[in-house]
C-alpha cells in the first residue's frame, strides 16, 4: 500500500483507545504490570505523545521523507519481482484490497496516501471478493484500494535468499546476534552467540530486527523510538493429515 502512518492527535488517540477499548482486538493483551515499569516503553510513549500532540515542522518533514522512502522501496521490490519473474512464486496479488467498515463510516485514505480510493456498497465489496459473503453481517460497506498490491512474505523472503546466495551472499540463519560494538560512531564488531564478526571501515550495517531493534542499539549507547505493537503476522504448517484432507495450503 502507498501510503504511510501518521502522528497525529486523531492517531494517538485512536492508539490509546484501542488499548482502553479493544473492540475487535480481543487477542491484543497488554500486561499493564510489567509494561509500565518498562522504560523502553516509557521513553517510546513519552516521545510518541510529544510528536503526536505538539507536532512541529521537523516531524511533517521527516513524515514526508518517509513517504517518499516508502513508494521508492515498493517501486523497487515490484521491479524485482518482474524481473526475477517471481511473480506467481511469491503469490503476487495486483487486485486490490478491501477494508470493510460500518454504515456511514468515511473515507479510510490516510493523511498521506497515494491510493485510489474508491467507496463500494456491501454487494459490490462481494463482487470483487466472493469471501466476503461469509463474513458476519455486522458491515455495510467498504472502499477498495484498487491499485494495492498483496503476496506471501514468507516466500518472497526465501526466494530473495535464494536469489542472493546465487550471487555468492552469505547467510548466516539460526544466528542470534547479541550486542553490537560501536567504535568512532560506527558499528565496528557485530556479537554474535557463536562468534564475533570484525566489519571493514567500509561496511555499512542495516539493523533491521524488529520490536528487537532498540534493544540491540541500546548495546551501543542509541535510543531508537521503536516499540511492538499490533500489526504482525504468523505463518504456521498444517498438521499433515489436515493438509491432505482439505484443499487448503500445506503453511499458512
Amino acid at each position: 500500500q502507498r501510503s504511510n502512518p501518521v502522528l497525529s492527535r486523531e492517531s494517538w488517540s485512536d492508539v490509546i483507545t484501542s488499548w482502553l477499548l479493544p473492540g475487535q482486538f480481543q487477542f491484543f493483551h497488554i500486561v499493564w504490570s510489567k509494561v509500565l515499569l518498562d522504560p523502553l516503553f516509557l521513553r517510546w510513549f513519552l516521545r510518541f505523545s510529544r510528536a503526536s500532540l505538539l507536532p512541529d515542522i521537523e516531524l511533517e518533514t521527516r513524515q514526508r521523507e518517509q513517504f517518499r522512502f516508502t513508494l521508492f522501496a515498493l517501486e523497487r521490490m515490484h521491479e524485482l519481482l518482474v524481473a526475477l519473474k517471481l511473480e506467481e512464486e511469491v503469490g503476487l496479488n495486483s487486485q486490490g484490497a478491501i477494508r470493510v467498515l460500518s454504515e456511514g463510516a468515511p473515507p479510510s485514505a490516510g493523511k498521506l496516501s497515494s491510493e485510489p480510493v474508491q467507496r463500494l456498497t456491501k454487494s459490490q465489496c462481494v463482487k470483487v471478493e466472493p469471501h466476503l459473503a461469509t463474513w458476519p453481517e455486522h458491515w455495510a460497506a467498504g472502499d477498495w484500494e484498487t491499485e494495492s498490491f498483496a503476496g506471501n512474505s514468507e516466500k518472497f523472503t526465501a526466494a530473495l535468499a535464494r536469489e542472493c546466495r546465487a550471487l555468492g551472499v552469505e547467510l548466516c540463519t539460526n544466528t542470534r546476534v547479541v550486542a553490537l560494538e560501536e567504535e568512532q560512531g560506527r558499528v565496528a564488531k557485530i556479537i554474535t552467540e557463536k562468534e564475533v564478526l570484525d566489519l571493514g571501515a567500509g561496511v555499512e550495517v542495516v539493523v533491521a530486527a524488529g520490536a528487537w531493534t532498540p534493544l540491540l542499539l541500546a548495546t551501543m549507547g542509541y535510543f531508537c523510538p521503536v516499540y511492538p505493537m499490533k500489526g504482525y503476522s504468523v505463518a504456521m504448517d498444517l498438521p499433515a493429515k489436515e493438509a491432505a484432507s482439505t484443499k487448503l495450503p500445506g503453511r499458512m
